[in-house]
């Protein structure tokens, strides 16, 4: 197999086309996943794709380049890891399904090969050992099966053994899951090899027994196992080869989302929120028609009170390269606006301060940091939206590692912070 090249990107930023035109896949343009604007093109998704030796990397908005491969490689990580825990608990919506899978079949298979090379790198190739006996061999004598299987003579009132039972530790290399093992290592990391630093993969093995069997013979396995390690790698084996039903080298290699805001949400969501703060509900809008009344709710990504101010947090997935163009505009705005404007008017809530704050995702060296803030002219009774940039790269992090922190004090003091020195 030859060496992987590996090119890197950030979603809907432009590059020059002539760089990467012999790089692409043609169904990139024809999934929409990959736009030309003239001599440029941008890339429509978030994620890994490949085909034979050419992987393509899309990073989310806000994320910073780094020229340290190694780093950069840890991120592509970071990333999947991000992918695997997003569709492990948030029911995924059908458009995202469609491109939240891998070439081996789903998100869960990716997490299979992802796990197994990492036991791999630890452990190896999985091995039985067999216990061998032999009868007066050089090995260490097994007195119990000596007991048990031999007829001693009798001298002086005590048994004496002409034969011995021996034992021996044997590796038997043609087990039927050494050879499964092998060769699912080596298409995984024909596969996600080079995130491991595994650039050129032979084809040393070819698959031993075709799916059925393997299966059945995996499943025996995990019957039998009482180990942890064991169970767990049968298992993984097992996924790998129900997914594997497209082996071609042709084959476009896809574990992507086009819908990453969906995903900066949910991050917002976990890492902002807190299970045990009181609930808070907006008045709803309404239709009514002929006498019946249907409701239609103000659902706001986070909202909380501290004493007597109420904050809300709305993810919003832009660039902020170019602020103050090309960020949220009147749709955005109104219905932030309107989120105050109701509270306010509610007796329980109408002498607190509503804090409206908009969190974009940009790498910078700090986790949370100030942008600047949305109003309407001549119309200041409608409030103030604040606009904050939150590190994209630190919030997977943390989502991965599920640990809110502290994000959700941070962001209270620096908009605090903030507004008695007057930067806001």
């Amino acid at each position: 197999m030859s060496k992987i090249n590996i090119h890197y990107f950030v979603e809907f930023e432009e590059y020059p086309f002539l760089n990467l035109k012999f790089s692409l896949d043609e169904s990139l343009f024809q999934k929409g996943l990959c736009v030309r604007n003239k001599d440029n093109l941008l890339f429509k998704f978030v994620g890994i794709t490949f085909t034979k030796n050419i992987v393509i990397v899309v990073f989310p908005k806000g994320y910073e380049l780094s020229s340290n491969q190694f780093i950069l490689r840890q991120h592509i990580r970071l990333l999947i890891d991000v992918f695997l825990r997003y569709e492990a608990e948030k029911k995924v919506h059908e458009e995202e399904s469609k491109l939240l899978t891998g070439r081996y079949g789903s998100a869960k298979n990716i997490q299979s090969m992802i796990w197994m090379i990492e036991d791999y790198i630890e452990n190896g190739i999985f091995i039985q050992r067999e216990n061998l006996y032999n009868i007066n061999g050089s090995q260490r004598i097994n007195w119990s099966k000596t007991i048990k299987t031999q007829n001693p003579i009798i001298i002086n009132n005590s048994p004496f053994y002409l034969d011995l039972v021996t034992k021996k530790n044997s590796i038997n290399l043609q087990n039927s899951i050494t050879l499964i093992h092998q060769y699912v290592i080596q298409e995984s990391l024909k596969q996600l090899g080079w995130l491991f630093e595994y650039e050129e993969v032979e084809d040393m093995y070819e698959a031993p027994f075709d799916n059925e069997q393997s299966i059945y013979i995996l499943d025996l396995a995990i019957q039998q196992t009482f180990s942890d390690r064991e169970m767990l790698l049968f298992n993984y084996l097992k996924s790998f080869i129900l997914g594997s039903n497209d082996n071609s080298e042709n084959s476009m290699y896809l574990f992507a989302t086009q819908y990453f805001h969906w995903i900066w949400e949910h991050i917002c969501l976990s890492l902002f929120s807190n299970n045990e703060e009181e609930v808070l509900s907006p008045p709803n809008p309404y239709w009514m028609v002929k006498g019946k009344k249907s409701l239609t709710s103000q659902i706001p990504d986070v909202m909380f009170r501290k004493e007597k101010t109420i904050y809300i947090l709305d993810a919003k997935y832009y660039q902020v390269d170019n602020a103050p163009q090309k960020l949220p505009g009147w749709k955005d705005l109104v219905k932030q606006m309107f989120y105050r404007h109701t509270l306010l008017q509610q007796k329980e809530y109408s002498d607190h301060e509503i804090v409206n704050i908009f969190l974009f995702p940009k790498d910078h060296e700090n986790m949370i940091s100030y942008l600047g803030y949305a109003g309407v002219e001549e119309q200041t009774d409608l409030g103030e939206i604040k606009g904050y940039i939150v590190s994209v790269t630190k919030t997977m992090e943390l989502y991965v590692w599920k640990r809110n922190g502290s994000l959700q004090r941070d962001l209270m003091r620096k908009y605090q912070r903030d507004e008695q020195v007057g930067d806001i």
